[in-house]
């Protein structure tokens, strides 16, 4: 919806209505928490709790549903195993919340 406001196009009542019905979807809950823990994770990365702190978003992670959520908890894990320093976790996190455009975008678009 939010896409669509930008390239002029308005939205029946229709369609209003069914995007909102995937707003009570599963994997959209999950996601909007998986975005807010990675949020929580962030500001303990250059904490001595920073791998404490992501043990936990990898396990709260694991009990969410969705492909963009098993995206994020695979990336994650290949970070860690990689040794990703501090900046490179954080930059990694602050794309998160844009993974559903850029999917969109690829997907759909072919960007």
């Amino acid at each position: 919806m939010d896409w669509g406001a930008l390239l002029g196009v308005t939205l029946d009542k229709k369609t209003t209505k069914k995007i909102s019905s995937l707003k009570k979807d599963q994997g959209y809950r999950d996601w909007t928490k998986a975005v807010k823990e990675c949020e929580r994770t962030v500001v303990h990365l250059e904490s001595e709790r920073r791998e404490l702190k992501l043990d936990e978003l990898e396990a709260k992670l694991k009990g969410y549903s969705g492909g963009l959520v098993a995206k994020v908890l695979a990336d994650l894990q290949e970070a860690r195993l990689s040794g990703a320093t501090t900046e490179q976790l954080a930059a990694m996190f602050d794309r998160v919340q844009d993974r559903p455009a850029r999917w969109l975008a690829q997907s759909y678009f072919g960007w």
